[in-house]
């Protein structure tokens, strides 16, 4: 799994690489700093497949910066909070970098990848239950939303996305987090 994610990662950073030739001048004028813009993002989760059994639905919550390269290439990093309703309360935080392809002159829409780091830490509702302890796992996801109103500098829209937390060699964990977004660019669209 690692080999494949790096390979995506290479893939999307030499995609990014190069500046649109054809880039408008309103765009080109934007500084690079001023390309980046800022999502909060509120939602649920639910687990998905075999390995979300031990996950139950809960809320979510996360913020993310991305920088629009000009491409219909998107380059970020997220840092995601969740809490699950199971018997051993499982919260995770995840933070991670993602990349986005938009169709061209559609930005409204993205397919998203994500790799990451899941910080899994646990709060048993019962002292007979066996606490796993805090756990750091490499994980991933695979999403796609949409930005139903787009303003001159908000967007609201909303995504679902697939995570899977490698546990170990043969244990996974999974869930479908789905959210409503807000975004803000400092640029107009």
């Amino acid at each position: 799994m690692k080999r494949s994610g790096l390979f995506v990662l290479a893939i999307l950073l030499a995609l990014a690489a190069p500046r649109a030739a054809a880039a408008d001048e309103k765009e080109s004028s934007v500084s690079t700093l001023g390309l980046i813009s800022y999502t909060v993002s509120g939602g649920g989760i639910v687990p998905a497949g075999s390995e979300g059994e031990g996950l139950d639905a809960g809320p979510s919550a996360g913020v993310s910066a991305h920088y629009e390269t000009g491409t219909g290439v998107v380059l970020g990093v997220e840092a995601n909070y969740l809490r699950s309703s199971d018997d051993l309360h499982t919260r995770i935080i995840e933070f991670g970098l993602t990349g986005r392809i938009s169709p061209p002159d559609y930005s409204a829409a993205f397919i998203q990848l994500g790799l990451g780091g899941y910080a899994l830490a646990y709060d048993p509702d019962s002292p007979l239950r066996r606490n796993p302890g805090r756990q750091l796992r490499a994980g991933g996801s695979f999403g796609v939303g949409f930005e139903v109103v787009q303003l001159s500098r908000l967007a609201i829209g909303a995504s679902a996305a697939y995570h899977g937390i490698v546990m170990s060699h043969s244990d996974a964990l999974s869930y479908l987090a789905v959210t409503i977004d807000l975004t803000y660019r400092p640029y107009s669209f």
